[in-house]
């Protein structure tokens, strides 16, 4: 994940312009930060570059996440790591 903060905050135009390189979403307080998915790091960055550079806004900074072990298994599964207890008690076998 690449997490870019920009000086202002993100518009639509902008934003559609991002999500070119992969799922994009706007966060922070401000709307001025950007949440990109993406499997190719280095192209993506390269065009967040460019496409400030044409858009004429400032990057602030830029941030390469490397996904953990719980988000690559939500991102594979659509749940969540329970914790590992270990399975959940048998209600009939505690009575």
């Amino acid at each position: 994940m690449i997490v870019v903060e920009f000086a202002t905050g993100v518009n639509d135009a902008l934003l559609h312009r991002i999500s070119e390189f992969g799922h994009a979403k706007v966060v922070g307080p401000e709307q001025s930060e950007v949440q990109l998915e993406t499997d190719a790091r280095e192209r993506a960055l390269k065009g967040l570059v460019e496409l400030a550079e044409e858009s004429g806004v400032h990057i602030k900074s830029v941030k390469v996440l490397e996904p953990s072990l719980e988000a690559v298994y939500l991102h594979l599964t659509g749940k969540q790591i329970r914790d590992a207890g270990g399975m959940e008690a048998d209600p009939v076998a505690d009575a």
